[in-house]
């Protein structure tokens, strides 16, 4: 099994992207983001890089047993056995951009609600 680990410039450089996404392409009209599927790719982008965090403090705390979380439940449960503050921040990612990412359809735009500017 090769360990690869993600060095902070590595997720700097996602939180980078999410932020050049939603800055030059989602067409940001003073709060509202114009176009949905830029500011879906931001997300995700975003949300990529909490879970890299998260792996890192997994790793760092199981050491050789770490097995990457295959799913948001997964996370959560080892998060509680470890650190409550950072499964809080999970949490908040995740409600961010899974749950609280809704938009409105109005005549020819669409209204966002996005965590990151």
């Amino acid at each position: 099994m090769s360990t690869h680990i993600i060095t902070y410039p590595e997720i700097n450089g996602y939180l980078a992207n999410a932020k050049e996404i939603l800055g030059s392409k989602a067409q940001k009209d003073g709060n509202e983001y114009r176009d949905i599927k830029y500011v879906q790719m931001a997300a995700g982008t975003a949300y990529s890089a909490t879970l890299m965090i998260v792996d890192e403090y997994l790793r760092s705390r199981e050491g050789d047993k770490f097995a990457k979380p295959k799913r948001i439940e997964d996370y959560r449960s080892r998060l509680r056995k470890y650190n409550k503050t950072l499964l809080s921040y999970l949490n908040e990612a995740y409600d961010t951009t899974i749950t609280y990412l809704m938009f409105i359809k109005k005549p020819e735009r669409i209204y966002l609600r996005f965590f990151y500017d």
